[in-house]
């Protein structure tokens, strides 16, 4: 809480590619391989351009797992 009020659950927000590319510093082509191999969960499609869209929680938690490996590479 902050505020005497409840933060707002950021993990279930939606994001688009350009911020998931962004938060895990990789290209466009990247992302799309680490899609089609499972590596990173979409949330769906937008309607109408059909872009991808990804849960905020799951991009950040790849990201943290990265960091993670490379501190102990």
């Amino acid at each position: 809480m902050c505020n005497g009020r409840a933060m707002p659950d950021t993990t279930q927000e939606l994001i688009g590619s350009a911020d998931a590319e962004r938060i895990l510093a990789i290209s466009r082509a990247t992302l799309s391989r680490w899609v089609a191999a499972g590596k990173l969960p979409t949330a769906g499609r937008l309607t109408g351009n059909g872009a991808l869209v990804f849960r905020r929680g799951d991009v950040q938690e790849l990201a943290r797992r990265i960091r993670a490996t490379e501190r102990s590479a």
